[in-house]
């Protein structure tokens, strides 16, 4: 119950802020830099647990893999819709 309490708070604070925020960005821009910060921060945390020659040669094997591709994909989607709604609620209040 105190969850929804929490949640609410939360995006009343800083819902308008980052919709503001991301909407003067284009579609594409955010796509990537988030599929660019996905991919950068697997392969820091597998370079952190394993090393640099392991973590290299696990993050290239896992890379092309089904996995390696869709994940950071539909996060990158998810995030361009997430933006999309947002922006929609911005500009409504702009008028």
């Amino acid at each position: 119950m105190h969850d929804n309490i929490y949640h609410g708070i939360l995006n009343g604070l800083f819902g308008p802020i980052v919709a503001r925020f991301a909407t003067r960005f284009r579609y594409v821009t955010i796509f990537s830099v988030v599929i660019t910060a996905i991919y950068v921060v697997c392969f820091a945390a597998l370079v952190r647990a394993s090393g640099l020659h392991e973590g290299c040669t696990i993050f290239l094997a896992r890379l092309l893999t089904p996995t390696g591709i869709l994940a950071p994909l539909g996060c990158g989607l998810l995030v361009v819709a997430c933006v999309f709604v947002s922006s929609i609620g911005a500009r409504g209040k702009k008028e």
